[in-house]
C-alpha cells in the first residue's frame, strides 16, 4: 500500500498541516485504518479508493474517524493529481458530507466545500475560563467559533485543554480580524476531543470562519491566516452557498507500508448503500457479534444459529475472522450498521457451498434486531450483497429460504427478485412443532435481466 506525506496549505516543507495519504486498491478494515492513523500520529490520515470515475475518501485522526477534513482532502488531491491522474484538471471525492470537488489551477488547488452555518449562541464563563480571555461572540455548527477582539489575543492564547473539552463543538476555532494588509482574518483551531492540542491548519473549520468574515467584512473573497506554530494560508471565496478554499501543498515523502499484509487487505470487504454500511467483522466487533447472535428475539427464526455462551461465541467468531484471510474464502457474513450513527442493525451474508465452471453456489442468510424490522433496511442490504456476489465475487447461484410464517423475510427476498422454487411441508422443527419452509433462488442471468429492466 502506497503512503504519501503531504504538507497542505503551504508552499514549503515543514509548514502548513501534514497529512498522510494512503491510496488503496480495495478497502482495508476500519480497525487497520485506525491503527495506521494512530501509528502516523498526524492530525489526519486519509484513505482513498477509486470507484468508477470518482474517489471514495475517508479521514481518521489518531483517536477516531471524522466526517470531514479540509487539509487531508487537499493532500489527497495533491497526490492524485501528481501521481495517478496527471492529465486531469478536476477530481470528485465521495465522502460522508457529500461529494467534494477539487480543481487544479497552476500551483493552487481549489476545494469546493459545504459552508457551515453560523448559529449565534451566548458567550459563557466556561468559554472565558477555557481561553483565558472572554470572547466577543460565539457561534456553533459542527465546530465552535469564538471571536476575539484582536489578532494579538489569538496569537498569544494559552488555552486550558481540559476546560476546552467541556465546550461544545468537535473543534474550537478562535478568530479575530487580520492585523496586516495581507490577511483578513487570523485564527487558531483546537481539537481536544480528537486528541489534538492544536491543529496546524484546518480547512474544515474555515468553512465556518470564512462565511463569518465574509459577512463582517462585506467581501466574498478573503485571505485567512492560521497562526499555529507551523502556520498556513487559505484563500477563501463564498460562492452559491459553498466555500471555495484554495491553497498550495508540497510532498514530504512517499513510501510503502504493510507489504506483508497485502493479501489480507485485499480480502477485506466493505459495501455501502444509501443508509447502510456493510463490512467484514474485525477483532473489535466481538461484543457486538455476541450481543446480536445471542438475542432471542433477533434469532427467533434462526434458533439453530443462536449463541448461548461467550465460549461458544468466541469459537464461532474466530472462525469468521480466520476465514477472511483464506485465499478460498468460504464465509461472507457482514456486519450491518447505520451510516449516520454507526448503530448496529444486524448481519447478512452467504456461505460458499461449492465452485463450478460457471461460478460459485452460495446459500444466503440475514437477520436484524427487531427495532429495524419493517423499515426496508434488510431489503437495501440484500440488494447490495446480490450486486457484489454477481458482479465481483463470481457467484452463479444464490439460494435462501425462510419459514412460511416469516412474511417479513419472504418480502425481502421477493423485493430483490428472488424466485420461489420449493415449498417444503412440515419440513422444520421450530418452537415445539413442525413448520413449512419456503425456498428461493436467484441465478446470475436472472439477476442481470432484472437489473436491465430496472
Amino acid at each position: 500500500m502506497k503512503q504519501y506525506i503531504v504538507d497542505a496549505f503551504t508552499d514549503k516543507i515543514f509548514g502548513g498541516n501534514q497529512a498522510a495519504v494512503c491510496v488503496l486498491e480495495n478497502w482495508i478494515s476500519d480497525e487497520l485504518m485506525q491503527n495506521i492513523a494512530r501509528e502516523n500520529n498526524f492530525s489526519e490520515t486519509a484513505f482513498t479508493v477509486k470507484e468508477g470515475e470518482k474517489y471514495h475518501l475517508r479521514w481518521f485522526t489518531p483517536a477516531a474517524e471524522i466526517d470531514f477534513c479540509g487539509h487531508a482532502t487537499l493532500g489527497t488531491a495533491f497526490v492524485i493529481f501528481n501521481f495517478y491522474e496527471r492529465t486531469a484538471d478536476k477530481i470528485t471525492f465521495k465522502t460522508q458530507v457529500g461529494e467534494l470537488s477539487v480543481e487544479k489551477q497552476d500551483e493552487f488547488f481549489n476545494l469546493n466545500f459545504p459552508a457551515y452555518r453560523c448559529k449565534k449562541i451566548e458567550v459563557t464563563d466556561k468559554m472565558e475560563e477555557a481561553l483565558g480571555v472572554r470572547p466577543k461572540e460565539a457561534y456553533i455548527d459542527r465546530d465552535l467559533l469564538l471571536v476575539l477582539e484582536n489578532a494579538g489575543q489569538v496569537r498569544n492564547l494559552r488555552p486550558n485543554q481540559e476546560k476546552l473539552k467541556e465546550l461544545d463543538g468537535l473543534c474550537i476555532a478562535v478568530t479575530a480580524p487580520g492585523d496586516t494588509v495581507e490577511y483578513d482574518s487570523v485564527s487558531r483551531v483546537f481539537c481536544p476531543e480528537l486528541g489534538l492540542m492544536e491543529d496546524p491548519v484546518t480547512g474544515s473549520s474555515h468553512c465556518m470562519i470564512a462565511p463569518y468574515w465574509c459577512d463582517r467584512l462585506g467581501k466574498e473573497k478573503i485571505v485567512c491566516f492560521q497562526a499555529s506554530e507551523r502556520t498556513g494560508v487559505l484563500y477563501a471565496e463564498r460562492k452559491e452557498g459553498r466555500i471555495i478554499l484554495s491553497g498550495k501543498a508540497v510532498l514530504f515523502s512517499e513510501g510503502n507500508i504493510l507489504e506483508k499484509q497485502r493479501n489480507t487487505m485485499k480480502n477485506y470487504l466493505r459495501l455501502e448503500t444509501e443508509r447502510l454500511l456493510l463490512r467484514d467483522y474485525c477483532e473489535n466487533d466481538f461484543e457486538a457479534y455476541f450481543r446480536l447472535k445471542s438475542d432471542a428475539k433477533t434469532m427467533y427464526y434462526l434458533q439453530d444459529l443462536e449463541l448461548h455462551s461467550v465460549e461458544e461465541a468466541k469459537i464461532d467468531f474466530e472462525n469468521v475472522i480466520s476465514d477472511m484471510n483464506n485465499l478460498m474464502r468460504k464465509f461472507y457474513f457482514l456486519h450491518i450498521e447505520l451510516k449516520d450513527s454507526h448503530e448496529q442493525v444486524g448481519s447478512i451474508g452467504y456461505t460458499v457451498l461449492g465452485n463450478t465452471p460457471v461460478g460459485k453456489i452460495v446459500h444466503l442468510g440475514y437477520f436484524s434486531y427487531p427495532k429495524f424490522w419493517g423499515k426496508g433496511y434488510m431489503s437495501e442490504a440484500l440488494k447490495k450483497v446480490l450486486e457484489f456476489a454477481f458482479t465481483q465475487n463470481d457467484v452463479y447461484r444464490v439460494t435462501t429460504g425462510c419459514l412460511a410464517e416469516n412474511k417479513g423475510s419472504e418480502r425481502v427476498m421477493q423485493k430483490n427478485g428472488m424466485i420461489q422454487e420449493a415449498v417444503h411441508k412440515d419440513y422444520e422443527w421450530h418452537d415445539g412443532k413442525m413448520k413449512t419452509r419456503l425456498e428461493y433462488r436467484l441465478l446470475k442471468n436472472e439477476w442481470k435481466i432484472q437489473a436491465v429492466k430496472k
